[in-house]
């Protein structure tokens, strides 16, 4: 064979050459050592580099996902017909591959450039979509510069909510919007709800949907002591109790305290909340918070929620003897 081409730092679709690995087919080709923009290296034929027949590591290989239907890497060719048919309805230029488009959802790592939340490409079965795609499919193709098509260097993927609210908008205006939005939200005043939570029932929503009527909410979440001197221990612990309860809309965040007077007057002190939210079957002659809400100029809320609808420890006790 003549004089090997020296290739190294060139790049071939997805695939920067990086040496010479020292490897040759059986041909005698040098075998070439190539980092993937998926982040796998592989060895490449010299062959196939040069004729661009290998652009990726194998990443980018249609695969077969039900007969006559083929996916590159995640994306089936149904869920890219819709994009390449909503593009073309709205007059758009379209001028990507599914290659590109997923290298760059490799790139983001699967997550919406935007947010960083995990996103999810849908998954088909010939022309019927799996029965959980509509539940986890949450990707969705946007275009940078809404004012150019789907060209290269101008797509990304994001959470297909974030894209909605996007929609037509320049990012810069779309991005100015959000942050007016949580400025508003983070001058809301504090609401300070307190309680066991074990485990969290209806009564519980109520209180905390009402309470954020006031403000932005925090639960004082008392501790798993607590909880065992009351009723002799928790039924989950407060790291299960705090997540479950931290997930809720309403919930701004969820805050330990050191309990161990019986109170969550700990809290308030450390909070400062505007407010103290107190459910239907507190009063200001059983809340032992009062006094330190009035040294604080912390106004009491009563009856938030409404009346006492349910109990956690009845809850648990009719479980336990079968009754619903």
């Amino acid at each position: 064979m003549g004089k090997i081409k020296n290739i190294a730092g060139k790049k071939f679709g997805q695939l920067l050459v990086l040496k010479d690995s020292g490897k040759r087919a059986k041909s005698g080709r040098v075998l070439w050592l190539c980092k993937c923009d998926c982040g796998n290296t592989a060895e490449i034929n010299s062959k196939y580099l040069l004729s661009e027949d290998t652009q990726s590591c194998g990443c980018l290989k249609p695969t077969l996902l039900h007969k006559n239907t083929d996916k590159v890497g995640e994306i089936s060719k149904s869920f890219w017909s819709r994009i390449k048919r909503g593009a073309k309805q709205r007059n758009l230029e379209f001028k990507i591959t599914r290659e590109y488009a997923w290298s760059i959802f490799l790139k983001q790592q699967r997550k919406c450039s935007l947010t960083e939340m995990d996103i999810h490409l849908p998954k088909y079965h010939g022309k019927r979509s799996l029965p959980n795609r509509g539940r986890n499919h949450t990707a969705s193709l946007d275009r940078i510069d809404n004012s150019k098509g789907y060209i290269i260097g101008n797509v990304r993927w994001l959470h297909k909510d974030v894209n909605k609210m996007k929609n037509t908008h320049e990012e810069e205006y779309f991005i100015n919007i959000c942050k007016k939005i949580s400025n508003i939200n983070n001058k809301k005043p504090l609401v300070a709800v307190s309680g066991g939570l074990d485990p969290v029932h209806y009564g519980h929503v109520r209180m905390i949907k009402e309470a954020a009527k006031y403000g932005r909410v925090v639960v004082i979440l008392n501790s798993d002591e607590w909880l065992t001197r009351k009723k002799g221990k928790p039924f989950m612990c407060w790291e299960e109790r705090a997540e479950i309860v931290g997930a809720f809309r309403d919930v701004y965040r969820v805050s330990p305290v050191d309990d161990s007077d019986g109170t969550v007057c700990e809290a308030l002190k450390r909070i400062k909340p505007a407010y103290f939210a107190n459910g239907g079957d507190r009063k200001s002659d059983n809340v032992p918070e009062v006094q330190v809400c009035q040294e604080l100029d912390i106004e009491m809320l009563w009856n938030i929620g409404g009346d006492k609808i349910q109990s956690s420890s009845n809850l648990i006790a009719n479980a336990k003897e079968g009754v619903s």
